[in-house]
């Protein structure tokens, strides 16, 4: 039965990422406007988050929320899980408590609590570095 519910929220899981996902390259795309978007991911984000303030929530909603948090914490790409590396060496630490722990917040280390977006930090910072070395010295310039 477990591994029945599993499988579901699993399969779940992944149609809510294919939405999101196809949500914003139609908005994109034509231009619209992503706030329903938005609105949706920050209502699942509560609501998804609601064990850790100790509400007691029936066991299959758990198994739900536990594969949603992915989903709702922006990290698609789950590096640890599917490649078996990190982006950044942390020294490792335990979760605040067991709420935090069945929701995928594992330490208490922000760099590892925060994903994927550990890649969007360091390609911002790579765009930095490489404009900063690509453009032109201001007091190298001519004077016609």
């Amino acid at each position: 039965m477990e591994a029945l519910l599993n499988e579901g929220a699993q399969t779940t899981t992944l149609a809510m990422q294919v939405v999101t996902v196809a949500n914003v390259v139609v908005a994109v795309a034509t231009q619209g406007s992503l706030q329903h978007v938005w609105s949706s991911i920050s209502s699942l984000q509560m609501i998804v988050h609601l064990p850790m303030y100790n509400v007691t929530l029936p066991a299959n909603a758990m198994i739900v929320f536990e594969n949603l948090i992915n989903v709702v914490t922006f990290d698609i790409i789950s590096f640890k899980e599917d490649f078996g590396l990190t982006l950044v060496n942390t020294s490792p630490t335990l979760a605040f408590n067991d709420n935090f722990d069945t929701l995928g917040y594992g330490s208490q280390n922000t760099l590892d609590l925060l994903g994927s977006i550990n890649l969007m930090i360091i390609w911002v910072l790579a765009e930095i570095f490489i404009y900063c070395l690509l453009r032109p010295c201001q007091s190298c310039q001519r004077v016609h």
